[in-house]
């Protein structure tokens, strides 16, 4: 049995039966593995789904110009958040709640998880745009671009979490989108 065929099937079967209602014994009964063999692989079934998480958003991402060269910065960073609230949508509420709730060891809400939990250092790149957009003057300078990231993370978070308990009541990109203008975008 292969990582893969850990993943894939874990992710079966949380969409199936929900995330807190499949244990790691039951992935490993299903694939017909030792837990042995399941924690040579992963820590916990959070690792896991973090896992299969940044594969996901490293496929949302390979189409999205993230490059520094580009001028419009403030629409490179609502791409790169458009993919990775994409890669989102493709769970159930159970899971999304499950990898943003603090558990497992886990902060979503720091700089250190997300480098660890986003694809190729997404974190940094965005860091990177915001200064980038700051220096001409097409994104607010009266904050730092570290504190405005790690504002537009816990903001569009917000977005998921009502998302989730409220039974997607509104367009969750649509809204990021529209966030992610108020906080970023300089006045005029």
């Amino acid at each position: 049995m292969t990582k893969e065929a850990l993943v894939e099937t874990a992710v079966r079967l949380w969409m199936e039966k929900g995330y807190h209602n499949v244990s790691v014994n039951e992935i490993c009964r299903e694939c017909a593995v030792t837990k042995g063999s399941y924690y040579h692989h992963f820590e916990s079934k959070k690792d896991l789904l973090f896992y299969h998480f940044k594969k996901t958003a490293a496929e949302k991402l390979r189409n999205t110009d993230i490059s520094c060269g580009n001028e419009n910065h403030l629409m490179v960073i609502k791409n790169i958040f458009h993919a990775l609230t994409s890669a989102i949508l493709q769970y159930n509420s159970d899971m999304i709640i499950s990898m943003i709730s603090k558990n497992d060891n886990y902060n979503f809400f720091t700089p250190e998880v997300y480098e660890a939990y986003l694809p190729e250092n997404i974190y940094s790149v965005i860091t990177a745009h915001i200064s980038a957009g700051q220096k001409n003057s097409e994104i607010r300078t009266d904050h730092d671009a570290e504190f405005l990231l790690r504002t537009s993370f816990s903001l569009l978070t917000g977005n998921i979490m009502i998302w989730c308990y409220q039974g997607q009541p509104f367009d969750l990109l649509k809204q990021d989108e529209e966030c992610l203008d108020l906080l970023l975008k300089k006045q005029q």
